[in-house]
């Protein structure tokens, strides 16, 4: 009983000065929605409080209001320097010129593209060169071990190598692809 009596007199000193508590932090921010914000975050906290030790509660409450317009300026210049550092990492600096990391639509649309001009040329060659070189040459097992598991020898699986890249630079050739 004794502890919400006490919580009436720092919900009543809010409310008799929620306008000046309104005026102190839209000086603090630029826009008078982060006020409101910093208000409400201010009054759900005073809410639930135990402020039995509280001598002075209004100097307490410009405390509390100080304490979140402090609190919330840090967290957007935190977010602002991730999204920066986040930025840089994507994009690079030539001479004064800024050059985008990411390849674009149109650049992944063509390497599509000729991803599918490929896997449709290895899969016109014979089923076992087609699976030696995505087996090398996409999942990166070793040479030795297509060797082993395919039972042919070493020399047998560069050949089979061999006539896929030759079929690669074949359509390289045929379609002029510059790569």
């Amino acid at each position: 009983m004794t502890q919400s009596i006490q919580t009436s007199v720092i919900l009543s000193v809010y409310l008799d000065n929620r306008q000046k508590l309104e005026r102190f932090l839209s000086i603090r921010f630029s826009h008078e929605v982060e006020a409101e914000d910093a208000i409400q975050e201010l009054w759900t906290r005073i809410n639930d409080m135990d402020d039995s030790a509280i001598d002075d509660p209004l100097a307490y409450l410009f405390r509390m209001a100080n304490n979140l317009a402090i609190d919330r300026k840090r967290s957007v210049q935190m977010r602002k320097k991730r999204e920066r550092a986040w930025v840089e990492t994507r994009i690079q600096r030539v001479a004064n010129d800024i050059v985008d990391n990411e390849p674009s639509a149109e650049r992944i649309l063509l390497s599509r593209e000729k991803l599918e001009e490929v896997d449709h040329a290895l899969d016109k060659l014979p089923e076992r060169t087609s699976r030696i070189f995505k087996q090398f040459r996409v999942e990166g097992v070793p040479q030795k071990i297509i060797a082993y598991e395919e039972e042919i020898s070493l020399s047998a699986v560069e050949k089979h190598l061999m006539r896929a890249y030759q079929a690669i630079l074949k359509l390289k050739s045929d379609g002029g692809y510059p790569w």
